[in-house]
């Protein structure tokens, strides 16, 4: 566990290293998988259509993404 943890974080805790970065992208690609009111189990949308947030503006950056969950 504390090799997995020290591979998470790098650049003084700033940003996710590879192993930090798959475990997030994975539990959200798998969120997304099995709600099926996610967007990729919607007719008609498309992953090039993105996401747009309440204002109009796309999804773009991680602090979009918690705003668009409710978070932020």
């Amino acid at each position: 566990m504390a090799y997995t943890a020290s591979r998470t974080v790098r650049a003084n805790g700033n940003s996710l290293g590879e192993v930090g970065s798959r475990i997030v992208c994975e539990t959200i690609i798998g969120l997304l998988l099995f709600d099926r009111d996610s967007y990729l189990h919607q007719r008609g949308w498309d992953p090039a259509d993105g996401v747009l947030l309440d204002s109009g503006n796309p999804l773009v950056t991680i602090r979009d993404f918690f705003e668009f969950a409710g978070v932020a």
